[in-house]
This record gives C-alpha cells, structure tokens and sequence, in this order.
C-alpha cells in the first residue's frame, strides 16, 4: 500500500492517465494481483509451506492496490441520497460477511478440500476487475443525471 499513491500519481503524471483511467487500472489490476495467486494454490498441496504463504503475501498485496480504485466515499457517489446509498452499501457487506463462511464451508464441505473455495474466489475477483472497470465512475449520480436530462431536452426542442 506504500507504493500506491506513487503509481497512481506515475499513471496520471507521467502516461497522462484521467482520474477515472487511473482508478480503473489500479483497481483491476488489484483483482488480478490478488485472483491469479489464489488460484495457484490449490495446485501447491505438495509443496514447502513458503510458496503458501508467499501466494498469500502477493494475493493481500494486490488488495492494496484498491486503495486507488476505491478511493471514494459515498459524498463522492451522490450528495443527495448519501443516506440510501451508505446504507445500501452497508447493509450488502453485512450480509455478506455473515454468509460468507457459510458458503465457503459448504464448499470445502462437499467437495473435501478447498479447492472449490479457491477458484470461486479468483473467478469472483475478475468478474470484479471487469464489473469495476466498466461501471465505475469519478461523476457523481447526480451529475450523469442532470447531463443526461439535459442532453434529451435539448434532442426534444
């Protein structure tokens, strides 16, 4: 996480990235720093217990790399329903925090390892890449709304 400002500013400064660019690139690459480890280690039952943890080390330090992406708040999202998107927001890490380790033990439950566990997790974090780097945005709601409604009264006169 030390060195992310440092990129994200190296990205911006140096290769021109926008704001929105950089945010993209930096959090997908995050998903697929933290995906492509996880998905090494079901393949890793018989080796030294360091290339584990190693693939553990290199998979927590591509979640820093979120830091960028997710550099918002939910002022930065909508200033009008900060209310309802916080909670929302809250509510669905809640919820799914709770049914997490009910999932992943049924998982490793029915199929007697952790390998279904494993793979879920690295397909779950580039689905994320692509969600993210398609749908994000640095505008709030209610700029892309007014654009928006301006844009179609100006098609209508």
């Amino acid at each position: 996480k030390l060195g992310v400002s440092a990129l994200a500013s190296y990205l911006r400064d140096a290769l021109g990235f926008s704001m929105l660019k950089s945010r993209r690139v930096m959090c997908a690459l995050g998903y697929a720093v933290t995906a492509v480890p996880v998905l090494v280690l079901p393949h890793l039952k018989d080796s030294p217990a360091y290339l584990t943890t190693l693939c553990f080390c290199v998979a927590l330090a591509g979640t820093g790399l979120h830091a960028e992406g997710f550099r918002a708040n939910y002022l930065d999202v909508t200033r009008l329903h900060v209310g309802l998107v916080s909670g929302v927001g809250n509510c669905l890490s809640s919820v799914a925090a709770m049914f997490a380790p009910l999932i992943v033990g049924a998982l490793a439950q029915s199929a007697g390892s952790w390998d279904p566990v494993w793979y879920c997790i690295s397909i779950g974090c580039i689905a994320s890449a692509a969600v993210f780097a398609t749908f994000s945005s640095v505008t709030p709601v209610e700029n892309v709304l007014t654009a928006d409604t301006a844009g179609k009264a100006k098609k209508a006169e």
